[in-house]
């Protein structure tokens, strides 16, 4: 539970730093980009390639990789704002931060852009979430279909508003408030009081 609530601080840590929430990307820092995805972090349905395309295209999201490669995607980005943090002496106690966990199945995904829109771009255009917030990728075990597997990341109080349009907009159901889930790591964190 330790290693859970420290990993929650740190992207808690690092959404809130100066400079983290600003225009025009928000929570979608260079430095946090992961390998694979592109700058700017934004596309235009119109220039998206059919999805059956080979590289450079894939990987241009969660739902183009698979379990494995999301789960070490969200692994390596974790390490690495954890390393940024101790090298920029942001460590701090538990902020005690208000805020909210938001689930993305990318396999549910329909790709129509509704919560990109409603979020005003809190959420991209495929749904997911910025990879700031990324917090852990979840595989349930014996588990299939929707959320079998799935990214959780901690949505600032500031953006609550961007996300929560989002979510409501998102009409395959692919983004939820892990406070609506029920899972087994959704279960850990309740008890662990993370939600």
């Amino acid at each position: 539970m330790d290693s859970m609530r420290e990993r929650l601080c740190d992207t808690q840590r690092w959404c809130v730093m100066p400079g983290r929430s600003g225009a025009p990307y928000p929570l979608r820092t260079r430095e946090l980009m992961p390998n694979g995805f592109r700058w700017p972090p934004t596309h235009d349905f119109s220039v998206r390639p059919p999805r059956v395309l080979p590289k450079p295209w894939l990987g241009w999201t969660l739902s183009e990789r698979s379990p494995d490669e999301c789960s070490t995607v969200v692994e390596e980005l974790a390490t690495r704002r954890s390393q940024l943090l101790e090298d920029e002496r942001i460590i701090a106690p538990d902020p005690g931060l208000s805020g909210a966990l938001v689930a993305y199945d990318p396999w549910a995904n329909l790709f129509d852009g509704a919560a990109n829109e409603a979020s005003q771009g809190y959420f991209d255009a495929d749904n997911v979430p910025p990879w700031d917030t990324w917090t852990w990728f979840v595989r349930e075990a014996n588990t299939e279909g929707r959320w079998a597997s799935y990214l959780v990341s901690w949505v600032p109080s500031a953006f609550l508003a961007r996300a929560r349009a989002g979510v409501d907009a998102n009409p395959e159901g692919c983004i939820a408030w892990v406070s609506d889930l029920r899972t087994a790591f959704t279960r850990k964190l309740l008890d662990a009081r993370l939600v």
